[in-house]
């Protein structure tokens, strides 16, 4: 079969799967209609504030017009009866009140009294104190509309998956890949076909890891066609790209693009055939293969949730109580890079076997990602789940005896594993869910290598829930603002300023960025956090240089997800265009452990950055794993040593000798240092001597509002 023929294949591939693309988009967009329309004609928003003394019970009219018809009370029984399991205990108003805490999200069934049920969820949050007792805000959204609507949804999966399955049948018989190419804040999302990431040998579709493995001289026309096609300058196009399926060895792809246009929104969706001309035929991808781990044989993560659903559903008609176990190894990407692949699978069968030997049958096990596993096991309580965790351990423990696994892993292999005993309430990925969250918690508490999920787990989350909506609305309502930490020479003189985000918090007051920027990693809000950041930032200064102030460098602070994940050389001209700024007068901060993740691309992306103008600094120097020669290739202009080594430099010789040589490095390099956290004058005195070029730290001056910076600049102007 000739070439030509491949590219007819695939162009009729690909106007197929953009006309089930279309059919399907409109179904959602007509099944989204019919549930908006139903909420609107039945549904209810139910609200009741209460105090934890119960002198104070309202509801709003929808809930008491609800209850007169339910034949109800809005009383403390009632509360007991939305948040407790069991209603008729008697409780206080501190336990009524984790309860809802607890509850947030989960569903209240109510029966009627003509024998129907109303399905209402209920979320719960503190809006207020009075001495001894709390003041709760409960809303709850009545979904019994959605719920009947479930059978008519899963008929339309049902339609859906049968025309999946043919283009599956189709796209696998015809070695061919299938590629969707979407919108996300900031960036883009894609979706590989199962064929199509064998063809690639990539495990999942990941964006990054798909450019990155484009080569370098095929890679800005790929991008190019992308960003044109989503701006709509053309709707087709075809592209041919070098593509690293593995280590030394690449592949030549034909892509056959095709861009359709959702009208609700305006934004553009890429789908896209190719075909693996080098190899001119595709390696079919078994369907146990895409469905398990070829090294353990467990399901991945996806099947796992797909499957694990029957089996739980089949616990709780045989009232079989089960503990849901996340399993996280230790150190295994570090005995992956020293001991190698061969022993780093074969740790992974030492823990597959244990788990399946240790568990209770029946259990269900799944690999969730490279170093961590998942199982449900009958479990009657704490002790049994506690035993299985114990037997684990001592099974990968005996197994390092220099025939299953070398004997320098004793001690080495551990893991560590959050709990979480079933209530017959979760769904299956909530429940997995929360033994993962147990493992980012103080192991110490249970005093091993495992922690129980707990109320205060579940309030700790149910914080970052509401921190999480609560700084969306900061982004909206201009509750952020910048400070400024000034930047010296030795004698004080004003070198430039780091702008600092902080969170103006209507009640909370000023939140630090330690406490809120992991919430925003998390959530995928830090991306908007940094551009706003950054165009601030190029404001103030552009104001600051009209009001005929000294010239000074703003710099500003470049997360991971913005430097890696978006275009960032992009959303700097923007804020440079717009705000007219000299680019002189602004630098870009990365961290040196961000800049060795990926250095090839770092190094690529900082020129372009510098060839605006802009000054770029290597922050955190000193505490990561850069090399010399890296350091040598990356193009920045300032290292900032790390406070950690400036701390205690003045009775530490090895702090003290680390930046001497940190210093000596950059002069050879011709680079500036600045040397950041100074608080005393001793350490100062001593970083002036060793020939540090600029100071940073509470000793010169604390982050200062925009207004407090501005009186520092005029006095100075003076």
């Amino acid at each position: 079969m000739g070439l030509t023929t491949y590219l007819f294949i695939v162009v009729f591939a690909v106007l197929l799967v953009v006309a089930f693309v279309a059919t399907l988009r409109l179904h959602r967009e007509r099944q989204k209609n019919d549930r908006l329309s139903a909420l609107v004609n039945t549904g209810q928003i139910y609200t009741i504030t209460w105090s934890t003394d119960f002198r104070l019970i309202e509801v709003n009219k929808s809930l008491g017009d609800f209850l007169k018809t339910a034949q109800l009370k809005p009383d403390e029984n009632f509360l007991k009866r939305l948040f407790l399991d069991d209603a008729s205990i008697g409780t206080t108003g501190g336990v009524l009140l984790m309860g809802a805490m607890v509850k947030t999200g989960r569903k209240t069934v109510i029966s009627m009294p003509d024998g129907s049920e109303r399905h209402i969820i209920w979320r719960s949050r503190i809006v207020g104190s009075e001495e001894s007792c709390s003041i709760v805000a409960s809303t709850g959204v009545d979904i019994t509309d959605r719920v009947e609507l479930k059978e008519a949804l899963d008929s339309i999966r049902h339609e859906h998956a049968a025309v999946s399955e043919g283009l599956k049948v189709a796209s696998e018989s015809a070695d061919f890949g299938i590629l969707t190419i979407s919108h996300a804040d900031h960036g883009y999302v894609i979706d590989i076909s199962p064929n199509g990431l064998t063809m690639m040998n990539m495990k999942e579709a990941d964006f990054m890891e798909l450019t990155d493995r484009i080569s370098s001289c095929d890679r800005d026309i790929f991008m190019e066609t992308i960003r044109r096609i989503f701006k709509g300058e053309m709707s087709t196009a075809d592209v041919g790209a070098g593509f690293e399926v593995s280590d030394g060895e690449v592949h030549r792809f034909v892509f056959h693009f095709k861009s359709t246009k959702n009208p609700a929104d305006g934004l553009y969706c890429i789908t896209a055939a190719f075909l693996d001309t080098s190899s001119k035929k595709s390696i079919a991808m078994a369907e146990n293969e895409s469905d398990s781990d070829p090294v353990t044989g467990f399901l991945k993560r996806n099947s796992f949730f797909a499957e694990a659903q029957d089996y739980l559903d089949e616990s709780v008609e045989e009232n079989l109580g089960v503990a849901f176990v996340s399993i996280k190894l230790n150190r295994f990407q570090k005995i992956f890079t020293l001991m190698g692949n061969e022993t780093a699978e074969k740790l992974l069968n030492v823990y597959a076997g244990g788990i399946e030997k240790c568990s209770a049958k029946p259990a269900f096990f799944g690999k969730m990602s490279v170093d961590t596993f998942a199982a449900i096991i009958p479990c009657e309580g704490r002790e049994t789940a506690l035993k299985f965790v114990k037997n684990l351990g001592l099974y990968v423990e005996n197994s390092c005896n220099g025939k299953i696994l070398p004997e320098i892993l004793t001690g080495q292999s551990g893991f560590t594993a959050g709990i979480y005993l079933y209530d017959g309430n979760d769904d299956v990925i909530s429940a997995y869910n929360k033994a993962e969250l147990s493992l980012v918690a103080d192991f110490s508490e249970d005093g091993g290598n495992c922690r129980f999920f707990s109320d205060e787990i579940a309030m700790e989350l149910y914080n970052r829930d509401i921190m999480e909506q609560e700084l969306r609305a900061a982004l909206s309502d201009n509750q952020l603002e910048l400070y400024y930490q000034p930047k010296t020479d030795f004698d004080g003189k004003i070198y430039g300023a780091e702008a600092l985000v902080r969170w103006n918090h209507p009640h909370s007051g000023v939140i630090s960025p330690e406490a809120f920027i992991p919430v925003a990693e998390e959530c995928g809000l830090i991306t908007r956090i940094d551009e706003w950041g950054l165009m601030q930032a190029c404001r103030q200064a552009k104001y600051w240089q009209e009001k005929g102030y000294r010239k000074i460098r703003v710099s500003v602070n470049m997360s991971h997800d913005q430097l890696l994940k978006t275009d960032v050389v992009a959303a700097i001209k923007k804020a440079l265009d717009e705000t007219q700024l000299d680019p002189a007068q602004l630098e870009i901060e990365i961290t040196e452990t961000m800049a060795m993740q990926d250095i090839n691309r770092t190094i690529e992306l900082l020129k372009k950055i510098r060839s605006l103008g802009v000054c770029v600094s290597m922050d955190d120097f000193g505490t990561g794993y850069s090399s010399l020669s890296a350091l040598q290739q990356l193009p920045v202009d300032i290292l900032k040593i790390d406070r950690s080594l400036i701390f205690d430099i003045c009775f530490n010789p090895t702090s003290y000798n680390i930046i001497k040589a940190i210093v000596e490095m950059a002069n050879a390099l011709d680079l500036e240092v600045l040397a950041e956290g100074i608080e005393t004058e001793e350490q100062s005195e001593i970083l002036r001597k060793l020939g540090c070029h600029i100071a940073q730290g509470y000793f010169y001056s604390k982050p200062l509002s925009a207004e407090n910076m501005e009186k520092m600049l005029s006095e100075l102007s003076e």
